[in-house]
């Protein structure tokens, strides 16, 4: 029997800032950035042969990109800008490019749990308030298994092939702003593809 395993599981990625600002005058602007970008595989390469009774391949990958930021600003005159980031960007994937030969089973499996957030926070007052959050959380990549066209299987029991991918992205923004001219933008993206 031949068993091949790639793992990469609780890869994280955290930013995360705060900020208060008493002054005449203040503007922070905060933009945080977190990103997970792994590639983990299991294969048999072109050219390759592999004889044996069961073959099971298997890649497992589970990553979290978190970015945060919270901010006041106190003063006669603040305008704040939060803009955090938070990016999984991972790929998994098993695969055969060569040749398998099996007495018993094969079995190829690809698992992907991906998760980004980004939340922001701003509170801006003053006799002339502005406040501005924009979080994106962008959740992409690729969960795969195939067998690639060089690629010859010669199995005398099942052969399977299974790819699940579970992934989340969440976005949040909340701001304020108060004093004799105040104003707050709110634009919130949460992005899943793959």
């Amino acid at each position: 029997n031949v068993s091949l395993r790639a793992r990469s599981i609780g890869n994280t990625a955290d930013a995360a800032l705060s900020s208060v600002g008493v002054a005449l005058v203040d503007a922070p602007s905060l933009a945080p950035t977190a990103t997970t970008a792994h590639t983990v595989e299991t294969f048999v390469a072109g050219g390759a042969s592999v004889a044996a009774g069961n073959v099971t391949m298997s890649s497992d990958l589970g990553s979290t990109a978190d970015a945060d930021v919270d901010t006041v600003s106190i003063g006669l005159v603040t305008i704040g800008s939060v803009n955090p980031t938070a990016r999984a960007q991972d790929t998994v994937r098993s695969f055969v490019d060569g040749a398998i030969i099996t007495s018993g089973a094969l079995a190829l499996s690809a698992t992907g749990t991906r998760n980004s957030d980004a939340n922001a926070h701003i509170v801006a007052v003053g006799l002339g308030a502005g406040a501005s959050a924009d979080p994106t959380a962008e959740t992409t990549g690729n969960t795969q298994v195939y067998f690639g066209s060089g690629s010859r299987i010669t199995a005398i029991g099942n052969v399977a092939a299974t790819a699940t991918s579970n992934n989340r992205a969440n976005s949040k923004g909340v701001a304020g702003a108060g004093g004799g001219f105040a104003k707050g933008t709110l634009d919130s993206t949460a992005t899943l593809t793959g």
